[in-house]
């Protein structure tokens, strides 16, 4: 079953329902349209990448350093190596922001905690989850209410040293984003922990930092920009659907400059067309500048509906890297709409860090496994398509996972992407961020080609061939 459209519509992809209404679109769905765009600036947050182990230990330091109330830390593995990033914060006597460390899948796995966590379960700030009953396998850390991490590395338990790598995201400024962190952490809490700490995500609203804002331009939009509109939209998507704001201000672009050539052309008007097109661009363009991005936070559920829905609308290119590759995430449904892809000739890359399927003793970066049927069979499944599938054959030492869209949009997450557990017992709390951010894609496949470029520069030069 193809799963429903869920890849939320931010600043790069900004839009407003173009539904069909006839004569009725005009002058209030043109300022609804811009409104939308107001909404979407305002709630937008500063988004910064972080690339590589040693920069995600760096910026969990800052931020338990920097706490004044909080320091919410999840991570599902807790050791001593992980800790000592961290203990010289916490074991400050000084210290008076509450910390609390939500970690833990269950007993088993981290059986061998205990020492590490007697050290710190001691201090009378630190409210921590003896019991792992969060089943987090998430990597997050939120200062206060105004700044959080949100990484692919379990830097708890990996020290910045780390050789498998790693990315994530920083965000500043508060915001609605931000307190959805606090509220996902708090759900996922122990009972225990959230008792014991009397915490309440809403009790630590901070500071905020509104976004830059942009004045709106007065708005006296005719019946004909609006057929404009309809038309352009038309083309692009057809009825009833979204419409990603970039392509859809280039459309009404070029559509007015070929309109302009006419000679029963409208030039008063469609020039006007143009000027509201260009102003969004504009904006657009000038939050990247800015480092704002529109962030969501995705949950565990939703993840793999996110994949299907990002190879169902990518337009040039879907990169997708997982830690980890197995059988179940690449079966029936997921090569049909991978097939699909590659039907309108979208280049599709899978990166995998280590082998799922039948592991082997030696398997390291570098190395290749021939006797790998898996990725043969995927390959020989969508052959004869007019799109380009890439997907390694050795180990590459990623432990990140990630999806980028068409260059453009970014899924930072904790979810296996290519190895999910396909059942209803899958009980991990997974989260995940959407960046609609042509910055913060161009960093992550920045980091990913450069960190394959130690592992094997002859797969790297593939890359640099498929995604520039």
């Amino acid at each position: 079953m193809v799963a429903q459209r869920c890849i939320p519509q931010g600043l790069g992809s900004l839009a407003a329902p173009f539904e069909r209404r006839g004569d009725e679109l005009s002058r209030d769905w043109a300022i609804q349209t811009l409104q939308r765009l107001a909404e979407v600036t305002r709630s937008s947050v500063i988004v910064e990448p972080v690339i590589g182990p040693a920069h995600v230990v760096r910026e969990v330091q800052q931020l338990v350093r920097g706490a004044r109330e909080q320091i919410v830390l999840v991570c599902p593995f807790l050791t001593e190596a992980g800790l000592q990033s961290v203990l010289p914060y916490l074991e400050d006597p000084k210290r008076v922001a509450k910390t609390f460390v939500i970690h833990g899948i269950d007993d088993a796995v981290d059986a061998a905690a205990g020492a590490p966590s007697s050290r710190i379960a001691g201090l009378s700030h630190v409210v921590l989850d003896l019991d792992h009953g969060s089943k987090a396998h998430a990597k997050i850390a939120i200062q206060d209410a105004n700044s959080a991490l949100v990484t692919t590395m379990n830097y708890l338990s990996s020290g910045g040293a780390s050789p498998l790598f790693d990315v994530g995201v920083t965000l500043h400024g508060g915001g609605a984003v931000i307190d959805d962190l606090l509220l996902w952490a708090s759900s996922v809490a122990a009972p225990a922990v959230a008792k014991k700490g009397a915490w309440r995500a809403n009790d630590f609203v901070g500071a905020r930092t509104s976004a830059s804002s942009h004045s709106l331009p007065m708005l006296d939009v005719p019946g004909t920009f609006a057929a404009l509109v309809e038309e352009v939209a038309g083309r692009l998507h057809g009825s009833g659907d979204r419409v990603d704001c970039r392509v859809f201000t280039q459309s009404v672009l070029v559509a007015t400059e070929h309109a302009l050539r006419s000679p029963d052309g409208d030039t008063k008007l469609l020039i006007q067309a143009s000027e509201i097109a260009t102003f969004i661009q504009r904006v657009v363009d000038d939050l990247e500048a800015s480092h704002r991005a529109s962030v969501e936070v995705v949950s565990t559920t939703s993840h793999r509906a996110f994949l299907f829905d990002a190879l169902e609308r990518a337009k040039d290119s879907v990169l997708v890297a997982s830690h980890h590759i197995g059988r179940p995430s690449l079966g029936p449904n997921f090569r049909k709409t991978l097939r699909r892809a590659l039907d309108r000739g979208v280049t599709v890359v899978l990166l995998w860090g280590e082998h799922s399927v039948q592991p082997r003793a030696d398997a390291r970066p570098g190395v290749p496994d021939p006797g790998d049927a898996l990725i043969s069979q995927l390959i020989a499944d969508v052959e004869g398509t007019s799109g380009r599938l890439v997907v390694n054959r050795m180990p590459l030492g990623i432990h990140c996972k990630l999806l980028v869209l068409d260059r453009a949009a970014t899924l930072v997450t904790s979810y296996d992407l290519l190895d999910f557990i396909d059942s209803h017992e899958y009980n991990r709390n997974e989260l995940g961020l959407w960046i609609d951010s042509t910055r913060v894609a161009s960093a992550m496949l920045g980091g990913l080609r450069d960190h394959i470029r130690g592992v094997h520069p002859e797969f790297a030069r593939t890359l640099d061939g498929c995604l520039t």
